[in-house]
């Protein structure tokens, strides 16, 4: 069995991670219907989205490093022809990580936007 949709899975993860990080460093992540976290209170100021997203900013940074370390360990798992439950199980725990990591930011970003 091929795992190479999975690794492009956690690579695009990545990706995105490394753009929210990147906006919210940069500054050039704006209040907008598009990108970034929108809830209620996130979006109730500029400054609350500010605040939002470097509250968020640790989950993303931590999003992407889990997702380059699963697409690596898949990469070498398979050169290394290694069983396929193995794979399935770092595969299924990068994602739930991942998930995990990403209602993490949701839920940071609003209660810091919740308290300005």
């Amino acid at each position: 069995m091929t795992y190479i949709p999975p690794m492009l899975g956690f690579l695009t993860l990545a990706v995105a991670c490394w753009v929210a990080v990147h906006g919210i460093r940069t500054g050039w992540l704006k209040p907008n219907s598009v990108m970034g976290i929108r809830t209620q209170h996130t979006r109730k100021s500029e400054q609350a989205w500010k605040q939002g997203h470097r509250a968020a900013y640790p989950f993303f940074m931590t999003g992407g490093i889990v997702s380059i370390t699963c697409a690596g360990a898949l990469g070498a798992m398979m050169a290394a022809s290694l069983p396929d439950m193995l794979l399935d199980v770092v595969t299924l725990a990068g994602y739930f990580s991942v998930l995990v990591l990403i209602v993490g930011a949701g839920m940071a970003a609003n209660k810091r936007a919740r308290n300005i």
